[in-house]
């Protein structure tokens, strides 16, 4: 069971000793684009609160990344698991994500200490499917239409017609972007002219 220390105040505050939370630590990672693994310092208990998604939560570090919904959990098969995987959606490919474990009444150890509470959310690098372009076809004298592999998360970067030039001065006014699919405007078209599009991707 935890100890007890006083504060300078008289004040009775929770103490475990040096080191006696657990922590997120490494090699938590990202197994596949879809699934992450939590490891913890310690054994944990194996309970519930251990395997309550509600106790977890994974966030963007910037908006950039896509936000994450968390589908199902699993603990490392033993009695006393020091792993969790999550069942996740999609991460951005490359993008800082921050892992953040319920501390109150939350996972505990096998002597009954929750999360450290003064450790910062664990940072991971995203792993996503990267997109490729699937068509471009010009569909009228002054617009193309971008057809991406998947769907794309719209943010600044993506709508942004800085990142994409056509080559033989053939200028981009405009977009318009719809899930995966992107309708570049432009200035006129030469008839029969083949014209290559060039996207900036960071």
């Amino acid at each position: 069971m935890p100890g007890y220390g006083k504060t300078g105040y008289g004040t009775i505050l929770p103490w475990g000793g040096i080191g006696s939370n657990p922590k997120i630590v490494l090699p938590t990672r990202l197994l596949t684009a879809y699934k992450l693994r939590i490891h913890f310092s310690k054994q944990m208990e194996y309970n519930s609160d251990l395997i309550n998604l509600s106790n977890y939560t994974v966030t963007p570090n910037t908006t950039n990344g896509v936000p994450i919904n968390l589908l199902s959990i699993e603990a490392e098969n033993l009695s006393n698991p020091t792993y969790v995987e999550i069942n996740c959606s999609e991460y951005t490919n490359g993008e800082i994500y921050n892992i953040s474990v319920e501390k109150l009444n939350g996972p505990k150890d096998l002597n009954g200490f929750y999360m450290d509470p003064n450790q910062s959310p664990f940072q991971i690098s995203g792993i996503g499917i990267i997109p490729t372009v699937e068509t471009l076809v010009a569909t009228s004298k002054n617009t193309f239409e971008l057809t991406f592999s998947e769907n794309m998360f719209e943010n600044s970067f993506i709508k942004d017609i800085s990142n994409y030039s056509f080559d033989k001065s053939l200028l981009i006014t405009n977009m318009i972007f719809t899930s995966n699919v992107i309708t570049l405007i432009t200035t006129d078209q030469e008839p029969g002219e083949l014209y290559t599009l060039t996207i900036t991707t960071e």
